[in-house]
């Protein structure tokens, strides 16, 4: 304490043998200490700065907020001035920032209209700006660092697992060591449905749905029950993931203003549980619909009843056509644990969505109430959060896409007279280009899987579009705020959003493209070009995304 109270009186002694008057005005010159902008700030306010002297050298007083404002909108070269409130907030013990602009006009005031003192005081001003930009990020770290280890304490704690809502166990299974547990659990299932149908035989099995035909329905045939479980759905629940981590322990406390949200978690905790009841309706609706009902409509009944009926014949009912194979009875568990795994799937494809959904209504939350207040570096963290939000919302959508495209392919085959998925495929593209007359013919057959790979493309294709317009609302909202700005911070700013809508605009032909191939997959000779061309671009722009955002992102 005696050291700190020597160390200011040493400052007080400094400043007072570096004060003279320059332009009939008080002087102080930069004494280069280590001090952030604010405390910087409220030193030469104090001391009245700049500001006018009495016939003794006296300054008139010490600076206001009004009067501050006054002298820097008196400037002839300041057309545009400058609003109190933005004076304000460099009297209030915040960690607001200044911009460049303002950092002009205050180093005119600090150095009395002189050009060298003037330039000395740009340079010092700018230096305790960058510190108190070091000091906010360190706060952010800390209380990003308390919170996580306060919950890992709650977490010993016996009884706290039972104290969370649904929203919260939802959000907990894509935080931390959730994605990977989920997608442990999703391998165990496929890995386990992989070895029986080998040890069955049913992974490489053919049946004959009309005389003459012989067509393969095995497993291995069928890419959509174990390649979105193995690759697709963990893809995106890392993306989901990564893109919710980022938001609520990094961007969400650099854009937040703690004039509006002191508790820096307080408003993502109450916009999470507002969606408390549609988290219940996504699991209920996995749980009931996409396996229950799906598994007792599409498979334990033709199985109990011994007759496929109207239904094209997968490698879970093929008991019916071939007992050899696979018994009725032991065709029941099988289909009860693959529609299960399903289930799990989806209420992940899901849920992941709805998490990105409400990353994108916080971050326009946040961006409507905070922009008064914020400084051009949050600005630019404005725009490289929407980026990497949208980022992560249209991998997630073309990672389901191509999910339904697979379950689409398989359903469509099914109903063909093709004897395997890659010979039905090679002789579409062999016709195409005049190779081969021949074609396939359909049978009157309905697959089990229609509805599901619709509701799967649907979905993410409605969320992305939805989230993409509240971004930009968000954005154009921000850049036309009334917050002090200059003509060359709006145009860099603008220009910025320029090249967000370019790329946004690319994503959305590419996602179109995709919907256009799944609607067409079978409908017209050499859709496997077109089935071909679609995933290939669509996993390139994947690729691409994450390359420009490692060493390309200009935003």
């Amino acid at each position: 304490m005696h050291d700190r109270k020597r160390k200011e009186a040493q400052n007080n002694a400094k400043w007072q043998f570096n004060t003279l008057i320059k332009n009939n005005k008080y002087f102080v010159a930069p004494q280069k200490e280590a001090d952030s902008f604010k405390q910087l700030f409220a030193r030469l306010a104090a001391a009245g700065a700049g500001r006018p002297v009495d016939a003794e050298g006296f300054p008139d007083g010490p600076w206001t907020p009004e009067k501050l404002t006054d002298a820097i909108s008196s400037f002839e070269a300041n057309e545009k001035g400058i609003e109190v409130r933005a004076v304000q907030v460099w009297f209030q013990d915040n960690y607001n920032g200044i911009s460049n602009e303002n950092i002009r006009w205050l180093a005119r005031i600090f150095g009395c209209d002189d050009p060298e003192a003037t330039a000395q005081w740009q340079a010092e001003l700018n230096a305790a700006r960058e510190r108190l930009a070091s000091e906010r990020r360190e706060k952010r770290r800390r209380a990003a660092s308390t919170e996580a280890k306060s919950e890992q304490a709650k977490a010993l704690h016996g009884n706290f697992v039972a104290r969370l809502t649904f929203a919260e166990l939802s959000e907990r299974a894509f935080r931390g060591s959730g994605p990977f547990n989920l997608i442990v659990a999703l391998w165990v299932f496929v890995s386990m449905l992989l070895f029986v149908a080998y040890l069955t035989g049913v992974h490489d099995v053919v049946c004959s749905p009309a005389e003459g035909v012989n067509k393969q329905v095995g497993l291995f045939w069928s890419p959509n029950w174990y390649i979105d479980d193995l690759v697709l759905v963990p893809l995106l629940m890392i993306v989901v993931s990564n893109t919710v981590t980022r938001w609520r322990d990094q961007s969400r406390g650099m854009l937040v203003s703690e004039q509006v949200d002191p508790e820096l978690d307080t408003g993502w905790r109450q916009r999470r549980n507002d969606f408390a009841f549609t988290f219940q309706a996504l699991f209920l609706a996995s749980l009931f619909i996409i396996f229950f009902l799906q598994w007792y409509g599409a498979y334990l009944t033709p199985l109990r009843e011994n007759d496929v009926g109207q239904r094209v014949v997968d490698w879970l009912l093929i008991a019916i056509e071939r007992p050899d194979v696979m018994s009725i009875p032991f065709a029941k568990y099988l289909s009860l644990i693959a529609n299960f795994t399903s289930g799990i799937s989806y209420w992940c494809c899901f849920t992941g969505l709805l998490l990105l959904y409400i990353v994108v209504t916080d971050f326009k939350d946040v961006c409507g109430r905070s922009a008064p207040y914020y400084s051009p570096p949050q600005y630019y963290e404005a725009m490289s959060s929407a980026r990497t939000i949208m980022q992560g919302i249209y991998r997630c959508a073309i990672l389901m896409l191509i999910a339904s495209t697979a379950i689409k392919l398989v359903a469509t085959y099914l109903m063909t007279d093709a004897e395997n998925l890659a010979g039905w495929l090679l002789k579409d593209a062999r016709t195409l280009f005049g190779l081969t007359n021949d074609g396939w013919n359909w049978f009157d057959k309905s697959p089990s899987a229609s509805i599901t790979s619709f509701f799967v493309m649907f979905i993410p294709v409605f969320v992305f579009f939805v989230c993409l317009s509240q971004v930009h609302w968000a954005l154009r909202a921000l850049l036309s705020a009334d917050v002090d700005q200059s003509n060359a911070a709006l145009l860099t700013n603008s220009n910025r959003l320029d090249e967000l809508k370019a790329e946004w605009f690319n994503w959305s032909i590419v996602i179109a493209l995709l919907v256009a191939n799944f609607w067409l997959i079978g409908r017209f000779t050499g859709f496997s070009i077109l089935l071909i061309g679609s995933l290939a671009i669509g996993i390139y722009s994947i690729i691409s995304t994450t390359r420009f955002q490692a060493g390309e992102n200009k935003i």
